[in-house]
């Protein structure tokens, strides 16, 4: 959805970018609850305030490094080159976290 995002808003129809960065907004926040969810599962109790404040620090971190990179390269290059670099940045490393958890 990042690269069609960024591509939309390269060729000029900024609704449709608009459209599908809501798209993105959307998943992230209905995904976001399933985590919690799964953490509050998988994690003893003793140790679950914890391990839910560690989730939301590593997720206010990766938040945080990628605006600043979107920033950067929106500053330099344009909003648009931004979300597709950033969209296929995490593609690319997608799998990388996808062997983790296969490995486990």
């Amino acid at each position: 959805i990042g690269i069609i995002c960024g591509l939309t808003y390269l060729v000029g129809y900024n609704f449709a970018a608009v459209v599908l960065f809501t798209g993105i907004f959307l998943i992230q926040n209905l995904r976001s609850p399933m985590s919690v969810t799964y953490v509050s599962d998988t994690v003893p109790c003793e140790i679950l305030a914890t391990a839910l404040s560690i989730r939301s620090q590593i997720s206010a971190f990766l938040t945080a490094l990628i605006v600043i990179i979107i920033g950067a390269l929106a500053d330099n290059y344009g909003l648009g080159f931004a979300l597709v670099s950033v969209s296929v940045m995490l593609g690319l490393t997608t799998p990388l976290y996808l062997n983790r958890n296969a490995s486990e």
